[in-house]
């Protein structure tokens, strides 16, 4: 069975997107493990809201559309990126909430 790949967009000085009105804005950087500590991550939480843990989607498909949305509502660039990422705290068809993820390929 082949791995999954996962996608994480991120802003163009590598920051998470604020999602939602998420004030949990995360900083990234290339090869570098990004995990958010035990007591601020909630299982099963979602499906996307608060620490529930960081998000990322499943295919580059996905990461697209994130992409254009951010550029016509919001007028910010992003970058996409593969990425490597922790346990899987919250799954649907389309993403996944993980506890860390790792910057590994940028794709855009």
């Amino acid at each position: 069975m082949a791995q999954k790949e996962f996608f994480k967009v991120v802003t163009s000085d590598l920051k998470s997107l604020g999602l939602r009105q998420n004030p949990n804005i995360l900083e990234y950087e290339e090869n570098t493990w990004v995990r958010l500590p035990p007591e601020q991550i909630v299982e099963g939480k979602g499906p996307w809201s608060g620490w529930g843990g960081i998000g990322v989607v499943k295919s580059r498909g996905e990461a697209t559309g994130l992409v254009r949305y951010m550029e016509r509502k919001h007028q910010v660039t992003c970058l996409v990126y593969r990425v490597d990422i922790g346990r899987i705290l919250f799954e649907d068809k389309r993403r996944a909430k993980t506890d860390a993820v790792m910057l590994i390929e940028r794709i855009k």
